[in-house]
């Protein structure tokens, strides 16, 4: 009868919010986070995470991509230019889930907030369903430990 008390016990001490800060404090996980952000969302659909599209290079932006050191993409606005932005994009874990950060500041002084709204570093709609189903074995392996420990 021991057996089914100490499982009683730990069932009734299981903590989903502490089981997924651990899932969010994973690097795998942190990195899948920015990539959906600054590859996916940036990159690849040239959109912020409300699905607003960022819009298209003036010819002259084009003109100074194509010229310059960094990013050459010029179907649209990814804001990868020099890559210092994607860079700085990080995953802060907490008690009530994770929330973005990075550093808007271009060298020029341009605000990518001010220009584009603090949205460019959240995950949309389709990235969360994504991060969700990623996470899912993440979670498995935490709640496991959390229900063997003694």
């Amino acid at each position: 009868m021991d057996g089914f008390v100490d499982i009683e016990k730990r069932v009734r001490q299981f903590d989903v919010n502490k089981i997924l800060e651990e899932v969010w404090k994973n690097p795998v996980v942190q990195k899948f986070i920015t990539n959906l952000i600054t590859e996916d969302q940036l990159y690849e659909q040239g959109e912020d995470g409300d699905g607003t599209f960022l819009g298209d290079y003036t010819d002259y932006s084009v003109i100074l991509k194509l010229q310059g050191d960094g990013d050459k993409r010029i179907d649209h606005i990814t804001l990868k230019d020099s890559g210092d932005f994607y860079r700085s994009v990080e995953v802060i874990a907490n008690q009530k889930g994770f929330r973005t950060e990075a550093n808007p500041i271009k060298d020029d002084g341009t605000n990518l907030y001010n220009r584009f709204g603090s949205n460019i570093i959240k995950l949309n709609e389709k990235n969360t369903k994504l991060l969700i189903d990623f996470i899912e074995p993440y979670f498995n392996m935490e709640a496991e430990k959390q229900l063997s420990r003694k």
